[in-house]
């Protein structure tokens, strides 16, 4: 096999076995933890550390196993993706400044408070996401000397201010700031001819100077929040529906390839929440086709509600992606349910702005994907 994952909240054991490095063909290995696991991660490591062929790491979900990132990974000399989501880690070593092939760096969801100078070392790293830390202003001033980075990703962590020195990511595509405590951007961000898209959200930017970066950034898509309420359900790989807010980075979700018109499974990079103000939310009522030969929804299918931001992209048949605000009654939006590999029809029916608004919302970021809430396909963005 060139692929492993173990889930081990279903699978249930307590160590790799002894002569698990013999799996010589190795290029991925994901494993994912629970509450309460007593799974032997130092013997795992050790074990996993002796494949070198190994392209594709990620440990999801540990908690506090760990505390520094264990040295011996750096010898997986061949990783392009390492993925440490969830797992308590407190400091980086400099020794993953080794790992030269690395394109993608997943650290969400710890407790590092800075990124060491070291790994500006890591010269093919095109995609850093480090939301939902501890970093703070000065822990991130290395990350600018990372010449190939496309996506940064520093949500939700203790950060006052954006450097200048921004503008020394010439490749920067994307750049995710939501949550922290910033209060503007730095007029450098308009140097970046490649920036595509600035998340900035539960900031401190007030609404007048976001409408003004708007405007100084015509060809970037700013956004301010793009989400959905608690308790909206997400469909699974395996056709299950999980809130959105209990899904964590590395898990698999559904999706569809609009070119193909096939399902398909994304992973996901992290879980985006933003909790700074009461957000307004628009129903939307719908009925699903379940005859395929009909045109028309019928009076006799079951109404079902999806709830979102307005500016939330849904897909709408024959027009495209939509914003929420912008769907209108008889547009016919894409619909999945359970484990099934293709998907229905759903006709809106009324569209309205709720007159309860919410604490706290979220959306998945999904690279190159889009997925399913409450049975309608959304874009991640």
């Amino acid at each position: 096999t060139e692929g492993l994952t173990i889930q081990l909240d279903k699978e249930k054991i307590k160590k790799l076995p002894d002569d698990f490095s013999k799996f010589t063909k190795l290029k991925k290995v994901e494993l994912f933890g629970y509450d309460g696991c007593d799974f032997d991660m130092p013997d795992a490591l050790e074990k996993i550390s002796k494949i070198h062929t190994l392209e594709v790491l990620g440990i999801y979900s540990f908690r506090n196993k760990f505390g520094t990132v264990p040295t011996c990974i750096s010898s997986l000399s061949n990783l392009t993706r390492l993925s440490l989501s969830d797992d308590g880690i407190v400091d980086l070593i400099p020794e993953l400044s080794t790992l030269t092939k690395l394109k993608t760096l997943v650290l969400t969801k710890n407790k590092i408070s800075s990124f060491p100078s070291a790994l500006h070392k890591l010269y093919n790293l095109e995609e850093l996401y480090l939301g939902k830390n501890l970093l703070t202003d000065e822990g991130i001033t290395s990350i600018f000397r990372l010449p190939k980075l496309s996506y940064l990703g520093i949500s939700q962590n203790k950060i006052r201010y954006i450097p200048g020195a921004i503008e020394n990511l010439t490749e920067l595509a994307n750049l995710d700031v939501s949550g922290d405590s910033i209060s503007d951007i730095p007029a450098e961000l308009s140097n970046l001819k490649k920036l595509e898209s600035l998340i900035i959200s539960d900031t401190k930017i007030g609404d007048k100077r976001m409408a003004e970066i708007k405007k100084s950034l015509p060809l970037v898509e700013v956004s301010d929040y793009s989400c959905f309420p608690a308790g909206s359900l997400v469909r699974m790989m395996d056709g299950s529906a999980k809130t959105i807010e209990s899904i964590a980075s590395g898990e698999l979700v559904q999706g569809f390839d609009l070119s193909k018109g096939c399902v398909r499974f994304y992973e996901v990079e992290s879980l985006q929440f933003h909790h700074s103000k009461e957000y307004a939310i628009y129903n939307v009522n719908f009925r699903v086709v379940e005859n395929m030969v009909s045109t028309e929804a019928g009076t006799n299918t079951k109404v079902h509600v999806f709830d979102a931001t307005a500016n939330h992209p849904v897909y709408v048949k024959n027009f495209g992606w939509k914003k929420v605000e912008n769907v209108s009654p008889g547009d016919i939006l894409v619909y999945s349910e359970n484990a099934q590999n293709f998907c229905k029809e759903a006709f809106v029916e009324t569209i309205n702005l709720s007159t309860k608004t919410v604490p706290a919302v979220y959306n998945l970021k999904i690279k190159k994907g889009n997925y399913f809430v409450n049975g309608i396909l959304v874009n991640h963005k």
